[in-house]
């Protein structure tokens, strides 16, 4: 079994933190503005509206079908996933078996790249706070077997793009690359990015990446090996 010096260990943790949190927009020298064209484009397709009408849909299919929406008080984002909305709202549904009037929802909603949309966590609690229902939709399932957001290429090779803040990015490849090719992905974005994270189709949630550029370190987390800037280049 290989083993790894403290410092080594270290690094590889501080790598993850940075890009992590880099990809929370926790790291940034910039705004929304920052992002390219097509990001922009993808963004003005997924609309804000689009995304609460959808979450008041799921909410009447899944839990009330008289529900009543209020606009007050409603909170519509994107996150940091393209194309992936957290929408919270209030509403009423008169005679629900739960024997509450009154309710908050929170839900996050995903457009696919076919234009359908699909719902992630469900929760729904009283106007008074107590908790009433939770379910979960289909948009891991569908997202770990189609991907979602949209696609990048570096170096020849197509990436999608799990996540992406001004300074930081996921993407993720059917298959892992190569160091080769890890490398010259890594010269072609670094100027964009300062955090840059590799991830695989069966796994690009955070914490699933097998490779990350987090300057001025590369960190091979399969191989437990952090290489210099200097070095990864040479």
């Amino acid at each position: 079994m290989k083993t790894i010096s403290k410092f080594t260990h270290v690094l590889l943790a501080c790598c993850l933190m940075c890009a992590s949190t880099a990809l929370t927009g926790c790291v940034s020298n910039g705004s929304d503005s920052a992002m390219n064209d097509k990001s922009q484009a993808y963004r003005d397709n997924s609309t804000e509206s689009e995304a609460l009408s959808m979450a008041q849909n799921f909410i009447r299919e899944e839990f009330a079908s008289n529900a009543e929406f209020e606009d007050e008080g409603t909170i519509d984002e994107e996150t940091s996933v393209p194309g992936r909305f957290k929408v919270l709202q209030k509403f009423t549904a008169e005679d629900h078996p739960s024997n509450w009037t009154k309710f908050v929802y929170r839900i996050w909603v995903q457009r696919f790249d076919d234009g359908t949309w699909e719902f992630g966590n469900l929760q729904i609690e009283s106007i008074t706070g107590e908790h009433v229902f939770t379910t979960n939709g289909r948009m891991k399932e569908r997202e770990r077997s189609e991907g979602v957001g949209d696609t990048l290429t570096a170096a020849g090779i197509s990436f999608k793009i799990a996540e992406k803040q001004s300074e930081a990015i996921r993407i993720y490849t059917p298959e892992k690359l190569s160091r080769d090719q890890l490398r010259q992905v890594t010269k072609e974005l670094m100027s964009q990015y300062s955090h840059i994270q590799f991830a695989t189709d069966a796994k690009h949630e955070r914490g699933d990446e097998y490779a990350t550029w987090s300057d001025p370190y590369f960190c091979d987390m399969d191989n437990n090996e952090v290489l210099t800037k200097e070095k990864f280049f040479k």
